[in-house]
């Protein structure tokens, strides 16, 4: 059997910092000091001085399972990167499609052709986009188990995602259709769709739009609106120009006019 290794964590339990750690296929707890009394990296070093003595057993079978590396490891470093938007979506999918389904497996016991299958498995249910997520997912996780060296490979790093997963056909609309829906909309609502139709911006683009971000030429898109909180765009590539073409930007002008000019205030309008 090759020889595993842990590092544990810690956790602030009721004012008190609580190790983690796996011993003979169990998880065991202990309390390595008050917070009061104590850094968390002072609690980490009376960790790693009684895993110094596990860690050395010849018959090491330890490891750390998939669920507690996400919890405690993935999710905590990526939630500095993300975006709100980001966290919200990846957390929820990673939670709940591959915790729930790998949550008491020790990682360095995942094999790639038991995650292919579970792709596979997925592919008849979910949604092409999701699947392809789960796949990317998988691949991040397990990068950062070798990278942190609680795995000595990574499974994850040849998968791909099934043929057989559905692909949502998309339907173009004519140039026909598109003047019907034009003139079907009052000002306003066509104003919108005129943003996203011919401007190409995202509806948490538009609704984020102030009269000091738009010109008779062009909008500057550096906001959005995401669940009631203003943001930057999903990218970087995201923050642009969008030139306005003449028919949207008359209508602009004349919702302009007739609208209370904030631009004092930056609201938008």
């Amino acid at each position: 059997m090759r020889k595993r290794f842990q590092k544990g964590n810690v956790r602030k339990v009721h004012g008190s910092w609580i190790g983690r750690w796996w011993e003979d296929g169990q998880r065991r707890y202990e309390k390595l000091g008050r917070v009061s009394e104590m850094t968390k990296s002072q609690a980490k070093e009376n960790l790693m001085e009684k895993l110094r003595v596990i860690n050395a057993r010849p018959e090491l079978a330890l490891s750390t399972s998939f669920g507690d590396f996400v919890e405690d490891v993935f999710f905590p470093f990526y939630r500095r990167k993300w975006k709100r938007s980001t966290k919200m979506t990846t957390e929820d999918r990673i939670t709940f499609y591959l915790v729930g389904q790998f949550k008491e497996r020790w990682l360095t016991d995942i094999m790639r052709e038991e995650l292919q299958g579970f792709l596979d498995a997925k592919a008849s249910a979910l949604s092409f986009s999701t699947v392809d997520h789960l796949k990317w997912d998988l691949i991040a996780i397990f990068r950062m188990a070798v990278s942190e060296g609680y795995a000595r490979r990574n499974p994850a790093e040849l998968l791909f995602t099934p043929r057989e997963c559905k692909k949502s056909e998309g339907r173009v609309m004519k140039i026909k259709e598109v003047n019907q829906l034009f003139k079907s909309l009052g000002l306003r609502e066509r104003l919108i769709v005129k943003f996203a139709v011919l401007g190409g911006m995202r509806p948490g683009e538009i609704f984020a739009l102030r009269r000091g971000y738009v010109t008779t030429t062009y909008a500057d898109v550096s906001q959005r609106v995401y669940r009631g909180d203003l943001d930057t765009p999903k990218t970087k590539k995201s923050v642009r120009l969008a030139a306005l073409s003449d028919g949207l930007a008359r209508d602009l002008d004349e919702w302009l006019k007739t609208s209370l000019d904030t631009a004092h205030n930056r609201r938008s309008f």
